[in-house]
């Protein structure tokens, strides 16, 4: 049987994650952090935080009984399809924005600040210029890496209920 105490558990857990993940993106608490580690370290002990605290909802996940589905056969095949192309578009999509600015691993060019005023062009750290392509999967659809994560998530099977869990609520939060 489902145990709702578990399930319970296993959303607060993501709830912990998804607060850090939005709450401190927004420019006011990024400012903190700047000032606190200075400006080129924001976006990497953003992401580095983010990670770790990613691998700890994965680590301390409570496993939940039963198997929501199985598709085995061709629809097995389908399915793991499915989730390379999830794969591609997540990786794909990431690497058109900077996947190394993106995670916050770009060292900063000598003399430039690693934030920038909302608004502001540039990339997600402030670091050098991009301009957004509408060409590719930003073409295909308006946010790529969420629909790549939809796919990651939902095409394995089987699908036990652990795994559906915490599809459902990455998914919502996404």
């Amino acid at each position: 049987p489902l145990r709702p105490r578990d399930v319970a558990v296993d959303v607060a857990l993501f709830s912990a994650f998804a607060l850090h993940h939005s709450l401190l993106a927004r420019f006011s608490w990024g400012a903190r952090v700047s000032r606190l580690l200075g400006p080129h370290l924001e976006r990497s002990a953003y992401v580095w935080v983010a990670s770790l605290m990613l691998i700890g909802v994965c680590a301390l996940w409570r496993p939940l009984p039963g198997v929501a589905w199985e598709v085995t056969g061709a629809g097995a095949w389908l399915m793991r399809a499915m989730l390379v192309a999830g794969l591609w578009l997540t990786l794909r999509s990431a690497a058109v924005i900077d996947i190394w600015d993106l995670a916050g691993v770009r060292a900063a060019p000598d003399g430039e600040s690693g934030t920038v005023a909302a608004g502001t062009p540039g990339s997600a750290s402030g670091l050098g210029t991009w301009t957004f392509r509408t060409d590719g999967p930003y073409g295909w659809v308006r946010h790529p890496i969420y629909s790549g994560w939809f796919l990651i998530v939902f095409s394995v099977t089987p699908m036990t209920t652990t795994r559906l869990v915490f599809a459902v609520v990455s998914c919502v939060y996404v």
